[in-house]
């Protein structure tokens, strides 16, 4: 074996090693790594506001500290309104899932009393070991959602942290920028504007318009829900609305709860529930996506579905919602470096 072909394996070896090292380390501080993102992600939402009032001839801590008063101000609104029905939404969901528990076990008792007594063994027992399952999915499914509810509020310090995390960045983000502009040598600063540039537009239609289609599409949920008179519609508008977000797979997210719900109180809510769903998602795939958003990132269905597989694997819940606009950005660097390496050989 050749020197040549020892470097390359110790080389490949070495960066699995390092890539298993780095996955670790992850999960070991996702809190803090999750803080960290979504502090970089509202960094970017708010820039442009306060780049507004800096512009002004408002200094940039102040600015920074007036959009933070008005986005303070929204969400107590919001708060001092929404939070009490939550509050009561929550109190109601953790009776509700041993109720809805015991109900769904008697139930199956007087189904397999009644209705299948006159079976044969066999597809008596084909049956039962589906309607065990059904159960087992649909009591997991509620203990699920009331275990991210507790888990969201037992986070609360690492929440805490990111107004300071996005206090710092947006104050120094000339000076980040800067910092990084230095690494990048002469010849290639004039493609690395370029680059930024396009990312820049990726990010800013899909970001924000992801984010004001799945208000929308939870907006237009919650009052389909009230108008259904179905139990716990704001939590399950809210849900939809965030799960609405990740692409393909989040409006099934969204569905689940409030089909199961439906479905709970009777079959004709359940089916109604889910015409309601399939008809906002006609609308938001039809309508609210082509409009707001568009073909921003540029990417394969088959390409953004593999992705989302990968990045819920690696990192749950966050990987989903930041995995396509990361292939995006992904996707225009490897553009320019192919295009620099054909250019280079022709």
């Amino acid at each position: 074996m050749n020197r040549k072909a020892i470097r390359f394996g110790s080389l490949i070896l070495s960066f699995i090693v390092i890539s298993y090292i780095f996955l670790k380390f992850i999960v070991v501080l996702k809190p803090i790594v999750y803080s960290l993102i979504i502090s970089l992600i509202l960094t970017y939402l708010l820039n442009p506001a306060v780049n507004y009032f800096h512009k002004k001839g408002i200094s940039r801590a102040l600015s920074i500290l007036i959009v933070f008063l008005i986005c303070s101000i929204v969400i107590i609104l919001l708060v001092i309104y929404f939070l009490p029905i939550i509050i009561e939404e929550i109190k109601n969901l953790i009776i509700f899932i041993p109720e809805t528990s015991n109900k769904i076990r008697i139930f199956t008792d007087h189904f397999q009393k009644y209705y299948m007594s006159g079976l044969p063994p066999e597809i008596k027992q084909v049956i039962y070991n589906n309607i065990s399952k059904v159960q087992i999915l649909i009591i997991g499914l509620l203990e699920t959602s009331m275990a991210l509810i507790i888990a969201l509020f037992s986070q609360f310090f690492f929440i805490i942290v990111i107004p300071v995390f996005t206090f710092y960045f947006l104050r120094d983000v000339e000076k980040i920028s800067q910092g990084m502009f230095l690494f990048i040598p002469n010849k290639f600063r004039d493609e690395y504007f370029i680059i930024i540039k396009e990312i820049d537009e990726i990010l800013n239609g899909y970001i924000r318009g992801q984010l004001l289609v799945s208000f929308l599409v939870g907006f237009l949920t919650t009052i389909s829900l009230l108008i259904l008179k179905i139990k716990f519609s704001l939590l399950i508008g809210i849900v939809t609305g965030l799960f609405n977000i990740i692409p393909y797979f989040g409006p099934i997210f969204g569905l689940i709860p409030a089909a199961i719900m439906g479905f709970i109180e009777s079959p004709f809510k359940g089916f109604l529930v889910t015409v309601v769903f399939l008809i906002i998602q006609q609308v938001e795939s039809g309508i609210l996506s082509p409009k707001i958003i568009g073909d921003r990132v540029g990417l394969h269905p088959i390409v953004v579905i593999i992705s989302l597989l990968i990045g819920g694997q690696f990192f749950g819940v966050l990987g989903l919602l930041l995995t396509v606009p990361v292939v995006a950005i992904l996707r225009v660097l490897i553009k320019h470096v192919i295009e620099h390496i054909v250019s280079g050989i022709s």
